[in-house]
């Protein structure tokens, strides 16, 4: 881009907000906008400040231009509205919820008190099926609100993460074990890197994003054809002093437009997800200084990554 103009490099509704900002610049020494740029089916969202400085005696003037990248700061913010609608769904749709289910409970057990010998007619037959189907329905969709609820829940108040020096190869094994050979029909690789001992993490709110995102891959992998395959990877780096985890499978993978929603809270590309599971896991990875990004796994799948500190 160099020895270039702006105009060549831009897109020419960007280069107007430009010029747009140039002139507020020159008026107020200093002006700064938000604008949004759309690239290969991703927007990125920067903050835009335009520096204006006249240059002694040649009556022209030098703009100075600082970007920054908001993309981050809004997903804070989104994440944090999201768990205030979490909470007030969550005390919203409790309230009522046991009554209904008791209500439902109560009508069941009041109609199976009534003596044999009254419930021959075939209209009581009938209305006996009804009513054992209709409460049936009621009593089943209601668990199902609660779980709804208990994640709406965990969602809305993450516990602070209380990091202590943990194996992170024992954790991951550990995590492995909870399966109990649900992971029979699948081929699992590791590729740990024998230079990582401990890494002060919270255990519980670790596996939690393992569990998760095993989860995930085990879902993308049901409708595999061929061998299916979760490979777990960890990687030392000593530069940074961090440390990598890497979590594939070779299933259906992601569309590349859903990969800048993946995170946020209340997307999911599956029919029956509450679109929670990402965002709790960003959430948590975040307390820990870390971060997790979602790659294609070439040639099929999905790869997520998570880069921790060695050290708080």
């Amino acid at each position: 881009m160099l020895n270039r103009s702006l105009k060549e490099i831009v897109d020419p509704e960007l280069y107007d907000e430009f010029q747009r900002m140039k002139k507020r610049a020159r008026i107020y020494g200093s002006y700064r906008s938000e604008v949004t740029i759309s690239r290969n089916e991703r927007e990125l969202h920067i903050a835009v400040t335009v520096t204006s400085n006249p240059l002694p005696g040649s009556g022209q003037e030098e703009y100075l231009v600082v970007l920054d990248d908001l993309g981050e700061l809004i997903k804070a913010e989104k994440f944090a509205a999201w768990q205030e609608v979490a909470r007030r769904l969550a005390h919203e749709i409790k309230n009522p919820l046991t009554p209904i289910q008791l209500s439902a409970e109560r009508l069941k057990k009041r109609f199976e008190k009534i003596p044999e010998s009254r419930r021959s007619t075939r209209e009581v037959r009938e209305f006996e099926r009804v009513l054992s189907e209709s409460t049936r329905m009621i009593i089943q969709e209601s668990e199902m609100l609660k779980s709804l609820i208990q994640e709406f829940s965990r969602f809305a108040r993450l516990p602070v993460s209380k990091p202590s020096d943990v194996a992170l190869h024992e954790l991951i094994e550990r995590t492995l074990l909870l399966y109990d050979g649900g992971l029979a029909s699948v081929r699992v690789c590791r590729n740990f890197d024998a230079r990582i001992g401990n890494v002060k993490l919270d255990p519980e709110q670790m596996q939690r994003v393992f569990v998760n995102l095993i989860d995930n891959s085990l879902d993308a992998l049901v409708e595999s054809s061929g061998e299916r395959m979760l490979t777990i990877g960890t990687r030392l780096n000593e530069a940074n002093r961090t440390v990598t985890v890497e979590i594939a499978d070779n299933g259906a993978g992601i569309q590349s437009a859903d990969y800048e929603h993946l995170f946020l809270p209340y997307f999911s590309t599956k029919k029956k997800g509450t679109g929670l599971g990402l965002a709790i896991v960003r959430q948590i990875v975040s307390e820990h200084n870390g971060f997790i990004r979602a790659e294609p796994n070439v040639p099929h799948g999905t790869r997520m990554i998570l880069e921790l500190p060695v050290m708080q």
